[in-house]
């Protein structure tokens, strides 16, 4: 109880009264996400890319957006490989929505490309939804035209509590910024590679033999300092240099 309080005052949705916060947290409450989720997507009304957030944020409440095929591991890769970004795994996910768009939804190009149709369709019903609540707040939709610096951005701005650093103990092995906990890249992200990004957020955290992030969007250090200085005491590339590395 006491970290989803701690987590809501973080996103600005509650006070030091543990009172709702209005417009931000009165908003936030009505957007059926995670809060997490919910400050992204207002996030991206004042940087101007809330079609692509809407997108991005649609996609993240479906489950296996890629259809494993083990009979044809290696086709399903290479198609796999079309839609990645290198920056990351929601961008992946927005390039996917827009190809399913622009081939009009098509169930034969999902089998193509190793698509989960229904779970895309789905997507496409949580997205409208989504759209009915910033409509109802008169929120204006814009868009960025792809532009992926912004999206990132508007990423971080919602998921900065979950922001882990590149560790120089381990390969691969990187620490949360806010308490050092130990994570791994899940095998499944398009980030799981031979050169990892120095500084990550993710959505969540999934436990087998180790603890893995999924949905992981690489990001500059320097942003977190701009877009959630309230949150990070240390943390990024300009206080690590200057208080030698409370974070390590």
């Amino acid at each position: 109880m006491l970290q989803a309080v701690e987590l809501l005052y973080a996103l600005g949705a509650l006070d030091k009264r543990s009172h709702l916060t209005d417009p931000e947290g009165t908003r936030l409450a009505e957007i059926p996400l995670h809060p997490i989720f919910g400050k992204m997507l207002l996030a991206s009304v004042d940087m101007g890319c809330t079609e692509e957030i809407l997108n991005i944020a649609a996609m993240t409440q479906i489950q296996n957006v890629f259809v494993n095929a083990p009979n044809e591991k290696h086709k399903a890769e290479r198609a796999k490989r079309m839609f990645t970004a290198i920056e990351g795994d929601h961008l992946t996910l927005l390039n996917v929505f827009n190809a399913f768009e622009e081939n009009n939804r098509s169930q034969k190009f999902c089998r193509q490309y190793y698509l989960n149709y229904k779970g895309l369709l789905r997507a496409l019903s949580i997205r409208q939804q989504l759209r009915n609540v910033m409509k109802r707040y008169k929120l204006p939709i814009e868009s960025c035209n792809g532009n992926g610096r912004t999206v990132r951005q508007c990423i971080t701005k919602g998921i900065f509590v979950n922001a882990a650093r590149l560790h120089h103990i381990g390969v691969g092995v990187y620490r949360t910024l806010r308490d050092n906990h130990e994570l791994h890249i899940h095998p499944t992200s398009v980030l799981y590679r031979e050169v990892p990004p120095q500084w990550v957020v993710f959505n969540e955290v999934v436990k087998t033999n180790k603890e893995y992030m999924q949905d992981i969007t690489a990001i500059e250090p320097d942003w977190l300092y701009t877009l959630a200085g309230h949150y990070y005491q240390y943390g990024t590339e300009r206080e690590l240099g200057s208080k030698r590395a409370k974070i390590s």
